[in-house]
């Protein structure tokens, strides 16, 4: 029998992120696909649901499976909200 303090084993699951509105799995950016979503924010070919400008500085991103929606990681955390994903139809004209 195992103490109070003891919790579930996760040691075998993964975790799985999904997108909130297309329920699509979500994965981790490979790095050819980090350098052209850096692009398309340098170049205005990728825009946030608010309207607003995607921060410049982020050390990740988890993309949809069609690529259409990225959302990046700050600082470790990954910001999942809709009104902060990059949508990203203009953005892999450079990837396959």
């Amino acid at each position: 029998m195992s103490s109070s303090t003891d919790g579930p084993d996760t040691s075998s699951r993964e975790i799985v992120f999904v997108c909130p509105e297309t329920h699509q799995q979500l994965r981790l950016a490979s790095v050819r696909e980090l350098e052209a979503i850096r692009e398309a924010i340098r170049e205005n070919r990728a825009s946030r649901g608010d309207g607003l400008s995607p921060p410049t500085s982020f050390e990740a991103a988890y993309v949809t499976e069609q690529r259409e929606y990225a959302y990046l990681v700050v600082d470790g955390v990954p910001n999942f909200l809709l009104s902060e994903r990059l949508e990203l139809s203009h953005c892999w004209s450079s990837l396959p």
